[in-house]
């Protein structure tokens, strides 16, 4: 984690307040479909029941994306597993309740069944829909004026910074960029065999800078795995009290609708703004961005592998 980075509870679960709430509906669900059923049964479907439940999980999910909030993904996977198993423990047990209680023994195995199975295919959910051009704008505050946070935040070649980095300007007028994460956090481990990955100093995509003014810059971005596709960034800046307001424009083409709800629901281009005003300020950042992108279920697949790799 970098020096500048702190851990903040509030920054972090304000910031993933809308994808909190969203973690709240399939159990809210799994308790209405509990109510076709005699609510004696399991007691779910009751007042008091459903009370208890909903705060232990509203009070659980708000501290799982406090404390991970790098991966609520896996979160929203706890929240469908549980509305399931909340929506089906009354037809069990009106079965027979030896199976309920057969189904509450055998729950922690179930249910890190269903949570892998979940996540993947909210993974997969992710790149569902057609890729149509979007606009996603936020605004932060800095305590620089407009013309010196712009200086600060706008790209050019030959950079190198925690934020991005970029290679030497070409005749076009492009240049290569790329978005490292520092060696604390990043997702892919050191390998000798993958010198060209993004995360170990390869290029994300190819940049050229369209216009820009002392209060202003706009940008292009092209990936270099998707050359049809086209990012335009635009910065700009105006005086705001001591200091000024910054406003990040990004027009995506070609962005699935997945990847754009999940961006909107987890305010991913916020936070990024927020993580490149504090650096430029030399702030403390409380940006997610910065958080360590592991959770209990990584560190628990991560031993099985090993202990996997062990017994061969």
């Amino acid at each position: 984690m970098p020096t500048n980075a702190v851990f903040d509870p509030a920054y972090r679960f304000w910031h993933l307040r809308r994808f909190w709430q969203l973690c709240l509906i399939p159990p809210m669900l799994g308790i209405l479909f509990a109510t076709l059923y005699p609510p004696n049964i399991t007691g779910i479907a009751t007042p008091f029941g459903a009370s208890i439940l909903m705060a232990i999980w509203a009070s659980g999910a708000a501290l799982y994306l406090v404390l991970w909030p790098r991966v609520p993904l896996e979160v929203l996977a706890l929240s469908l597993t549980l509305g399931l198993c909340v929506a089906v423990a009354p037809a069990i047990a009106l079965i027979h309740p030896s199976l309920l209680a057969l189904m509450l023994l055998t729950l922690p195995a179930i249910g890190f069944a269903l949570v892998l199975w979940s996540n993947r295919m909210l993974c997969g959910l992710l790149f569902v829909g057609p890729g149509v051009g979007r606009h996603f704008s936020t605004s932060g505050l800095s305590d620089l004026c407009p013309e010196r946070v712009i200086m600060a935040l706008r790209i050019d070649a030959n950079l190198d910074g925690p934020m991005f980095r970029t290679g030497p300007i070409a005749r076009d007028g492009t240049f290569p960029l790329c978005f490292p994460l520092p060696p604390e956090i990043q997702l892919i481990p050191q390998s000798t065999n993958t010198p060209t990955d993004p995360q170990h100093g390869g290029w994300d995509c190819v940049a050229r800078i369209v216009d820009e003014s002392p209060f202003h810059q706009l940008q292009s971005l092209i990936p270099l795995s998707e050359p049809h596709k086209e990012t335009r960034v635009l910065l700009r800046a105006e005086p705001h009290g001591n200091g000024s307001r910054v406003w990040m424009d990004e027009f995506e083409t070609g962005l699935p609708l997945g990847c754009a709800l999940i961006f909107g629901l987890i305010g991913l281009q916020a936070d990024y703004l927020r993580a490149r005003i504090d650096h430029a300020q030399g702030d403390p950042s409380p940006a997610i961005r910065w958080a360590t992108p592991s959770s209990p279920l990584k560190l628990f697949l991560r031993w099985m592998a090993q202990e996997k790799a062990a017994a061969r």
